[in-house]
C-alpha cells in the first residue's frame, strides 16, 4: 500500500474537489465490493465497514450492476366481514382478507368481494368473530 494516496495530486490543489473525488472512489469501491459479495448480508457488511446499513445499501443501489433484492412489498391487505348465502340459502359470516397492489383503492376491493359473495353486505374489519375466513388476491376476485 502506497504511503501517501495523493501522490497524483500537484500541489496547491482544491481540497473540496479532492476530498469528493476521494469519497466518491472509496463510495465505488464498497458498491463493487457489495455486489461481488451477493451472499453476506447487508447487516454484516455494514459491520465490516463500520457504517449503517441504509448508507451500505445506497451504495450498493448505486455502484453495484446487480444488487440485492430489498424487501418486496406485499401490497394492501385489507379485511372485510361479509355476510352472505350459500347454495342452499343458509346465512354465513365469512372474514375475507384480500391482497392487492398498493395503488388499487379500498372501494375496489370491496366490490369485488361484493360481486363474487352477490352480496351488498360486506363492511371493513369491524373484527366481527367468525370461524369462516378466506384470502384472496384482487387479480383473483377481479377475473372470477
Amino acid at each position: 500500500m502506497k504511503r501517501d494516496a495523493f501522490d497524483d495530486v500537484d500541489c496547491p490543489f482544491n481540497y473540496k474537489l479532492e476530498l469528493q473525488k476521494a469519497h466518491e472512489a472509496l463510495n465505488a469501491k464498497v458498491g463493487k465490493y457489495v455486489s461481488a459479495n451477493q451472499t453476506t448480508g447487508y447487516r454484516e457488511l455494514a459491520k465490516q465497514f463500520q457504517m449503517s446499513p441504509a448508507a451500505l445499501c445506497a451504495l450498493a443501489k448505486k455502484y453495484s450492476g446487480k444488487r440485492k433484492l430489498g424487501r418486496r412489498s406485499r401490497g394492501t391487505r385489507v379485511t372485510f366481514d361479509v355476510r352472505h348465502r350459500n347454495a342452499e340459502g343458509k346465512e354465513l359470516e365469512t372474514a375475507v382478507t384480500v391482497t392487492a397492489h398498493k395503488k388499487t383503492s379500498v372501494k375496489l376491493m370491496r366490490e369485488c368481494v361484493a360481486r363474487y359473495y352477490k352480496t351488498d353486505d360486506v363492511s371493513v374489519g369491524g373484527g366481527m368473530k367468525t370461524e369462516r375466513r378466506a384470502e384472496y388476491r384482487y387479480d383473483e376476485l377481479l377475473h372470477s
